[in-house]
């Protein structure tokens, strides 16, 4: 293996590093353990919106095949929590979607928005139901937009 080899390995390795480390703090932040059912939030071209899912929600969106309901419940860090944290899609604005049917009867909404950089990162401080639009997000982060059973 030539120098440069080892180089462009050891800054892929570090990269690396970095990326896990980002990545395991959103999931921290969010409310979500580090494990398989949650490997791919904040780690692919779309699940990049931290939502705090009310009951409504995750009854909805069970019963109509996108499963997050029982999935989300199922690896609750906090089991007294009211709003269950999960990593939807923001790339078919599943969170906004929700938050706009269920949010004001529920507590439905975007916690946050996060992609494996930190300055990408937008809280919602004011508690609203869109504080950050996933529109937004869309364009900026540059995430592929695609549809989702009981999405319209």
């Amino acid at each position: 293996m030539n120098t440069n080899s080892r180089m462009n390995t050891n800054s892929n390795k570090q990269n690396n590093n970095n990326r896990n480390k980002i990545r395991k703090s959103l999931l921290k932040k969010c409310g979500l353990p580090n494990t398989m059912q949650t490997s791919h939030c904040f780690n692919d071209a779309t699940h990049h919106t931290c939502c705090l899912l009310g009951n409504d929600a995750r009854r909805y969106a069970d019963s109509t095949g996108n499963p997050i309901g029982a999935l989300s419940e199922s690896v609750q860090v906090n089991k007294k929590l009211k709003l269950v944290p999960w990593c939807t899609c923001t790339g078919s604005k599943v969170c906004s979607f929700y938050s706009n049917k269920f949010g004001k009867k529920d507590g439905t909404r975007i916690k946050f928005i996060g992609r494996l950089k930190p300055k990408k990162t937008k809280k919602n401080k004011n508690k609203s139901n869109n504080y950050w639009n996933e529109d937004n997000a869309i364009s900026k982060l540059n995430l592929m937009r695609h549809s989702t059973p009981g999405i319209s």
